[in-house]
């Protein structure tokens, strides 16, 4: 699936597509996506702390982009409960939750 582009949106960056979609090749090896590349299952067992399914999207969010909005919707949050959403560079460890390492990116929910 392709990278939406934005350019007839007013305010909205130009310079290169928003992400659109889950970027099948750099996802943690707990996690699997649907073929729509819009859904993913945590297939790990949770039972230590890299023990986490990660994703990327399809594209990097515009850096010069004032806000920037997505949703996510949980179906199942599992035995634990722990869901981990947020944000992450390109080198990010994908056998972590974002936000659980000092000075990266992103955010967790428990």
């Amino acid at each position: 699936m392709a990278s939406t582009s934005w350019a007839s949106v007013p305010g909205v960056s130009t310079r290169c597509p928003l992400p659109a979609a889950l970027n099948t090749r750099t996802c943690g090896v707990f996690l699997t996506v649907a073929p729509n590349q819009l859904e993913a299952v945590y297939t790990g067992q949770g039972q230590h702390s890299n023990d986490c399914g990660a994703a990327h999207g399809d594209a990097p969010v515009p850096d010069d982009l004032v806000v920037y909005y997505f949703e996510v919707e949980v179906l199942n949050h599992g035995a634990r409960g722990t869901i981990g959403i947020g944000f992450s560079g390109s080198k990010f460890n994908m056998t972590r939750q974002p936000g659980c390492v000092a000075r990266k990116e992103g955010v967790t929910w428990m």
